[in-house]
C-alpha cells in the first residue's frame, strides 16, 4: 500500500482503502479457516492484484505494462514462496525470508552465527579491530569470513577517529591485521 501511494497510484486513497479492507477480510478468514496451502498461494495473490488497478501496477514499473512480464515476475515470486514455504512449513516465516532476499542485513560477528549469506562483507579487518587475545580475535574472525557462500569482501581503513569518550583506547593511524587478510586471499 505504501509502495502505490509513494508511486503515486492512489492520489484519491480509494486503492489503499480497498486493499486495507481486502488484507482484513483475509486476515480474518486465515484466522477462521485451515491454514493456506501452497496451492492456493497462487490464487491469492491473484485476488490480491485484482485489488489494485492494471494502472496502479504499471505505475510501479513500466517493464509492467509490456507482453507477459508482470505475470513472469508473479509467477517467480510463487515459485520462491513456496521454495522457502518448503524449508519451514510456516508461511508467515516463509513470506519473512522472502521480504529478506534482496535486503542487506548489518549484524554483529557474534549475530550471524548459524547463518549463511550469499555474499558478506566485514568491515575494519585491521589491527585493534578485535578486543580479545590473538586467538580469540581470530575464532571470531572465522566465524565472521565462513558466513559467505559465495563472496567475501574484507575492508580496513588507514585512519579511524578515536571514540570521543576514551580517546587512548585505538590509535588514529591504522593497518590492516595482515594474518586474517592472508586467510581470504585467492590462491
Amino acid at each position: 500500500m505504501d509502495t502505490l501511494t509513494l508511486a503515486g497510484a492512489d492520489e484519491e486513497g480509494e486503492t489503499r482503502a480497498r486493499l486495507q479492507g481486502f488484507v482484513d477480510e483475509q486476515r480474518t478468514r486465515f484466522r477462521s479457516s485451515p491454514p493456506l496451502q501452497p496451492a492456493s498461494l497462487q490464487k491469492f495473490i491473484q485476488n490480491l492484484l485484482e485489488q489494485v488497478s492494471p494502472a496502479s501496477i504499471a505505475s510501479l514499473s513500466s517493464e509492467y505494462e509490456h507482453g507477459d512480464y508482470l505475470q513472469k515476475m508473479i509467477n517467480q515470486t510463487v515459485e520462491r514462496i513456496n521454495a522457502l514455504w518448503k524449508l519451514n512449513a510456516d508461511l508467515l516465516a516463509a513470506l519473512g525470508r522472502f521480504s529478506e532476499d534482496r535486503s542487506v542485513r548489518v549484524m554483529t560477528i557474534h549475530k550471524s552465527k548459524g547463518l549463511e549469506f550469499h555474499s558478506v562483507i566485514l568491515l575494519g579487518v585491521g589491527n585493534e579491530a578485535f578486543w580479545a587475545d590473538v586467538d580469540g580475535e581470530r575464532s571470531v574472525f572465522f566465524v565472521g569470513i565462513s558466513r559467505a557462500k559465495h563472496r567475501l569482501f574484507l575492508t580496513w581503513a588507514k585512519e579511524r577517529p578515536t571514540p570521543t569518550g576514551n580517546p587512548r583506547r585505538w590509535s588514529v593511524t591504522r593497518t590492516p591485521q595482515k594474518e586474517f587478510l592472508k586467510y581470504a586471499e585467492t590462491p
